[in-house]
Parts: C-alpha cells; structure tokens; sequence
C-alpha cells in the first residue's frame, strides 16, 4: 500500500504518500477537535502553499499565559458582581434567604377584558 501511494506522483513530482503525511501532521498538531472538517482545506493550502505563499495560515499557536487569563476573568467577575448588586450584606447569616420584593403588579387580562 505504502509503495502504491509513492507511485502515485503530480506534476511536480509530489508523491500522495508524502501529501498525506504532512495533511494529517497539521490536522493532528493543530486541528485535533476539528479535523474532519478541515480535511479538503488543509489538503488544498498544503498542496497549494508555494503558490499562494499561505503556509503560515494553518498553524494555530495558543500563547496565551493562563494565569493572566483566569486573573482577569476574576476580577471581571467581582466587576460584575458589585454592578449586579450581588455581594452579600454584611451581617447577614446563613439561614432562610429573605423573600424577594414584588417586582410589579401583574394586571388580570380576564377581568380588564370585561370593562372594554
């Protein structure tokens, strides 16, 4: 099988058993959530990148430092909590919470529907 897919070539001498090797490096480095559905396209970029010069495009880096991003998601989160009024008050215990205020009244459509 593998001297089957050496043999068969393109016109720049390209053989698919080399194309399949590199498709399926990028997919499983960079695409292992998605990699069905990046098939046709990694294939197509790789075997068309010195002509588009787009081989940068299929490598997804992640430099992300997580610590600054669970940081930030912190005190984004306590941002949002003061905005949304729900710190706890001070003194409060633990027990039954208090019964919430009435939002509004809710008008009786049957009722309202008489007088018109």
């Amino acid at each position: 099988m593998k001297t089957l897919l050496r043999n068969i070539k393109n016109q720049k001498g390209l053989d698919l058993y080399t194309h399949l090797q590199k498709v399926f490096k990028t997919l499983i480095l960079h695409y292992p959530d998605n990699a069905l559905e990046k098939l046709e396209e990694v294939s197509f970029l790789l075997k068309n990148a010195e002509k588009y010069q787009i081989e940068q495009f299929l490598k997804i880096s992640d430099v992300r430092n997580y610590k600054d991003v669970c940081e930030e998601m912190n005190a984004y989160i306590k941002k949002m909590k003061d905005c949304f009024g729900l710190k706890k008050p001070e003194g409060e215990e633990e027990g039954e919470p208090a019964e919430p205020d009435p939002v509004g009244a809710v008008p009786d459509l049957l009722e309202d529907s008489y007088v018109y």
